[in-house]
C-alpha cells in the first residue's frame, strides 16, 4: 500500500483530533476533598472544597477567608467577579473550587469559583 502526502496528511489530522478529544475526556476535572483531608501530598492539585466562610476580608479586590467544615483551610480569591463576590459572607456555605498552595508555611486554597450550597 502506498500513501501520499495528501493521504498521510488526511491520517496525521485525524489522529491529532482523535488524540486532542482524548485528552479532554480524560483530563481530571477538580475532585471533592474534605478539608481535614488536605496535606502535603495535596499542593498541586485542584480540589473543590465545601464549608462554611468565616473571618472573610476584602482587600485591594481580593477577598481572603477561612473555610470551615471538619477542619479549616486559609483561602484567598483573587479579584473575583462581582456575582462571586456577592456569595462571599460570614457564615455563608459554598463550595469552593481552585488549587491547594503553600503560603506561609500553611496550606491554602487559592480559589477560582465559588458556589453558594444548602
Amino acid at each position: 500500500m502506498h500513501l501520499d502526502l495528501a493521504d498521510t496528511k488526511k491520517i496525521a489530522y485525524i489522529l491529532a483530533i482523535i488524540g486532542i478529544t482524548a485528552l479532554i475526556l480524560l483530563l481530571p476535572e477538580e475532585r471533592q476533598v474534605e478539608i481535614a483531608a488536605i496535606n502535603e501530598s495535596s499542593i498541586g492539585e485542584k480540589v473543590s472544597l465545601s464549608g462554611s466562610i468565616a473571618n472573610l476580608k476584602i482587600s485591594s479586590g481580593n477577598a481572603f477567608f477561612d473555610l470551615e467544615n471538619n477542619g479549616i483551610i486559609s483561602a484567598a480569591y483573587f479579584s473575583p467577579t462581582l456575582e462571586q463576590a456577592s456569595i462571599l459572607k460570614n457564615g455563608s456555605a459554598v463550595k469552593a473550587t481552585g488549587q491547594i498552595t503553600r503560603y506561609n508555611e500553611k496550606l491554602e486554597i487559592i480559589v477560582k469559583r465559588v458556589e453558594e450550597i444548602d
